[in-house]
């Protein structure tokens, strides 16, 4: 492996630690009062101007212009991420961090679903395996826990795995399109599109307009900076390198991290079946992203090559 794909692979593990905590930070600011449409909208506000910063100062000289047919796809790229945005939210608030995250890192099967649809075939009996399993152990984290099983919120269920789907979409479709122009542009025109996106409905029919406590906008700053901006630059950059399905693959450790995090930070705790599913979710996921010989065999020589 290349040296510039051994830096693609540092920068996705460093973005996955950031995304690893914005689900703390997103709880952190609700616990405040805010509601999940005003934080949406409050942390691409506030990330908005450093993409665009950043992007205008490493193009400076180059041209904007990108083909009729990229124009759509990053719009479509805007839509999935503002949906797999507001979604992930929603979800954090109704499931908690722990749960939320586990369900919205099921996307590496989506991943599979949408390439076998691009593709035009069937998936094959290992994709199906590897759903089964990653579905299974799912199903152990949302059941395993104490709450009975008519008390389960279906709602915030449905919003994690609507996350997960988009953006596993927004993955596959983006990463043809950063290499062709470039992450700077791709990350500034994406999150302008997101911010519109989650912005009007916010604005017009919920609370986007709601006054920020103010020990909410340390939490929204923290979840802007540190879990937004810098992450998905270091995301959108890897993914140049190294594609989408070794970003999954390196997602890997954002969930161990995350309830981790919320066991320490939130006191949110989880019983020995929801720890058994987490086994089961890991293994159908490795599966997932295992399914072609030549990204483990890159994945291997990533390490092998490192100084």
């Amino acid at each position: 492996m290349e040296n510039h794909d051994h830096h693609g692979v540092t920068m996705v593990t460093l973005a996955t630690l950031g995304l690893a905590f914005k689900g703390i930070f997103l709880k952190l600011t609700y616990m405040t009062g805010l509601s999940v449409e005003a934080g949406v909208v409050w942390r691409f506000v506030i990330a908005l101007p450093l993409f665009w910063g950043f992007a205008l100062w490493r193009t400076q000289g180059q041209s904007w212009s990108i083909a009729p047919k990229d124009r759509v796809t990053v719009f479509i790229c805007g839509l999935c991420f503002a949906v797999a945005t507001y979604a992930d939210a929603l979800a954090v608030d109704r499931l908690g961090v722990a749960v939320s995250r586990l369900v919205l890192f099921v996307f590496p099967v989506f991943i599979l679903i949408f390439e076998a649809i691009r593709q035009k075939r069937w998936p094959g009996k290992r994709s199906c395996v590897a759903a089964l399993l990653a579905y299974f152990g799912l199903a152990l984290v949302l059941l395993g826990g104490e709450t009975a099983l008519h008390e389960i919120d279906l709602l915030g269920i449905f919003a994690g795995l609507m996350s997960a789907m988009s953006y596993a979409l927004f993955l596959v479709l983006g990463s043809s399109l950063v290499k062709q122009i470039g992450s700077p542009r791709f990350t500034a025109m994406v999150q302008s599109l997101t911010l519109i996106a989650v912005a009007s409905p916010a604005l017009f029919w919920g609370d986007g307009g709601q006054t920020v406590p103010e020990t909410a906008w340390i939490w929204l700053i923290a979840a802007a900076i540190l879990s937004t901006f810098l992450p998905l630059l270091l995301l959108y950059e890897g993914m140049k390198h190294v594609g989408s399905e070794i970003t999954g693959l390196l997602s890997y450790i954002g969930p161990g991290v995350t309830v981790l995090a919320a066991w320490l930070i939130l006191g949110e705790k989880m019983g020995p079946i929801q720890f058994l599913g987490i086994g089961f979710l890991c293994i159908g996921l490795m599966i997932a992203q295992a399914m072609e010989n030549w990204v483990l065999h890159g994945f291997k020589k990533v390490f092998q090559n490192r100084p």
